[in-house]
């Protein structure tokens, strides 16, 4: 966790306001507590993740929904935060607070247009879990967006389980990168794997402007970032999908014949999660993962 209780007042890890010695030393003295259950905190600061607090016994507090902390949930939650505090209509930001009626412990909480939000940033695939915890902010009029990690998500070949068929968002702290997996057309996916291959044997750069088109941009990495278009980048390379929609005949007359005796069954696209949208953090509005402005 970032946030933990000194007195009445909240205080986070890494904004600079306490050094490492003050809390190092609040931690000895069992001054830093989580303000869930009002158990002691300890303070963490190694040389690989960056610092946080946790319990010393888990088992102890009421937040069962929580994970691990790493590297990448550390900072991408606090991106999250600063990010979301600079947005038009936001209001009651806090990090890391206490639902009380649901028993959980969204990474943010806030208020858009008067409306409850939570953001909840997911680095550790789940599944019924995250089915259960968006139930119960249903039934406490809670609207919550979830956003996926990259570490654990991205990959050959990797399908997507249930918490990304209902978000399809993810963020990256490394990079500072929104990805949008978006409902593409055939066409467009078809489009985009064409301008791929072409990139892939097209040694020379001025060759390569030849292949543009005004429609998208075409990462080749992460560094490939162009603002002046849409971007989309590979995540998952995965084949396109089809269904079954019927079948037919192949004959003139759409019937049964001697050269065609058996029906040929017809296949509709219903998508690849294998491209998905790129924004920088700093350019993307909050109703574009989710905020609903006209609430």
């Amino acid at each position: 966790m970032l946030t933990a209780k000194v007195g009445n007042e909240i205080i986070n890890c890494y904004d600079g306001t306490h050094t490492y010695e003050t809390l190092k030393k609040w931690s000895k003295k069992k001054i830093l507590i989580c303000p869930v259950c009002n158990k002691p905190y300890e303070y963490c600061h190694g040389k690989v993740i960056d610092s946080y607090f946790r319990h010393k016994d888990k088992k102890q507090c009421e937040n069962k929904y929580s994970e691990p902390e790493t590297d990448e949930h550390i900072n991408g939650k606090r991106d999250l935060y600063e990010w979301i505090k600079m947005q038009c209509g936001i209001t009651d930001v806090i990090l890391e607070g206490w639902i009380p009626e649901t028993k959980q412990r969204p990474d943010i909480m806030f208020k858009y247009n008067g409306i409850p939000y939570v953001i909840e940033y997911q680095c550790t695939p789940i599944a019924s879990e995250y089915l259960e915890r968006h139930e119960l902010y249903k039934t406490a009029g809670i609207n919550d967006i979830w956003i996926c990690g990259t570490d654990k998500y991205f990959g050959v070949n990797k399908r997507l389980n249930v918490l990304e068929k209902e978000c399809r968002i993810y963020y990256s702290p490394q990079y500072k990168y929104f990805y949008k997996m978006e409902d593409l057309s055939e066409k467009q996916i078809k489009n985009i794997q064409r301008i791929s291959s072409y990139r892939r044997h097209l040694t020379n750069y001025y060759r390569m402007k030849m292949y543009y088109t005004r429609e998208f941009h075409l990462m080749m990495n992460v560094y490939d970032y162009n603002k002046n278009y849409k971007n989309y980048i590979l995540i998952k390379n995965t084949s396109n999908n089809y269904q079954c929609i019927g079948s037919h005949y192949p004959s003139p007359t759409g019937r049964p014949s001697n050269k065609y005796p058996y029906p040929v069954k017809d296949y509709a696209f219903i998508g690849n999660y294998s491209y998905a949208s790129c924004y920088y953090l700093p350019y993307i509005k909050l109703k574009s993962i989710g905020g609903n402005e006209n609430e």
